[in-house]
């Protein structure tokens, strides 16, 4: 039963996960605006932004746009594209400054840039020198941090990304993206926020809703489950005091019997939901599969324990205080 149990909350947790992370991209997509610039390199880049005054560089353009709109709006991060050693690299610019850049410092990718840096060292960009204030390997997209006020010049535009704090109005993104064509002149395309679609908002509710039952389920199983453990180990505990062993040492063997019960629970959970539940979950799901990673499946498995001595607690205490006012009233 608590196997069972076990199972229901590594279903439900990639539930969860789910459906946070649809509601948590939803929120993003209804909080950005972007201006795409279509090229294939950065020649092509170069022969269209050609005619462009203002919008000739990144840099340019993003202080441009950021100083008409940044007090009206509380922007949350930008970013274009940058050309280096003439590879183009994704740019991201935060208005804000949560990167922790200082001017002159960058924060690069080694995977993707090609070359090995280390915190300290120099890196010239656009004819100008910075100092490598953190590197970090990430296979999803390359990249380099820097402030606003410190963009190499000679940084391109591919894409111009504004993701603001709160959900424009309908009149308020009308004016951002009108600000943005007057700055750029030629974006091929500029996306306006999109609202998450009726039918994905109620299938995530759903989902929240079904593992709350579900975890109220466990729960309850678990509580049946140490209740049958009590009483099955207080006959055992009976003979242990009569052949001279102390309280603390009864103790002890219960609260091993319940942590070899817990991890062998456990292990028998996870492997029957690998084999056979997780593969046709992620065909239902599309996306569950990034909830069942090595440290979730620790998270879960620390979380049991806690939650696992608490309810032995809660549920042996009723019979152990009826024990001792028993005892006293003999």
């Amino acid at each position: 039963m608590e196997t069972v149990s076990i199972v229901c909350v590594f279903f439900v947790f990639g539930l969860i996960y789910r459906a946070y992370t649809v509601f948590e991209e939803s929120d993003r997509d209804e909080r950005t605006i972007v201006a795409v610039f279509e090229n294939q390199n950065a020649v092509d880049l170069e022969e269209q932004l050609a005619g462009c005054i203002d919008g000739a560089t990144f840099s340019a353009g993003a202080n441009s746009v950021f100083e008409k709109i940044e007090n009206k709006y509380e922007l949350y991060i930008a970013y274009g594209l940058l050309q280096y050693n003439g590879e183009m690299h994704k740019f991201y610019v935060n208005s804000t400054d949560d990167t922790s850049a200082k001017p002159g410092e960058v924060f690069v990718d080694n995977s993707r840039i090609g070359e090995s840096f280390s915190v300290g060292d120099k890196i010239t960009i656009g004819g100008k020198e910075y100092t490598v204030y953190k590197n970090v390997i990430q296979s999803s997209s390359d990249f380099v941090f820097c402030s606003i006020d410190d963009v190499p010049k000679d940084c391109l535009i591919r894409e111009f990304l504004l993701i603001l704090d709160t959900q424009p109005t309908y009149t308020q993104a009308e004016e951002i993206v009108a600000l943005m064509n007057e700055v750029f002149h030629i974006p091929n395309e500029i996306r306006t926020p999109e609202t998450l679609e009726l039918l994905d908002q109620q299938l995530s509710s759903m989902q929240m809703f079904v593992s709350l039952i579900m975890i109220l389920f466990a729960v309850f199983n678990c509580s049946l489950c140490y209740k049958y453990l009590y009483s099955t180990s207080r006959e055992t505990m009976r003979v242990l005091r009569i052949c001279g062993a102390t309280k603390g040492y009864c103790n002890t063997v219960y609260i091993l019997e319940i942590a070899m019960h817990i991890l062998l629970c456990f292990g028998v959970a996870y492997l029957l939901f690998d084999w056979l539940i997780l593969q046709p979950a992620i065909n239902a799901y599309s996306g569950i599969e990034l909830a069942y990673s090595k440290s979730n499946y620790m998270f879960i498995l620390l979380s049991y324990i806690i939650i696992s001595v608490v309810i032995a607690f809660v549920c042996v205490l009723p019979s152990a205080v009826s024990g001792q006012i028993a005892k006293r009233q003999q």
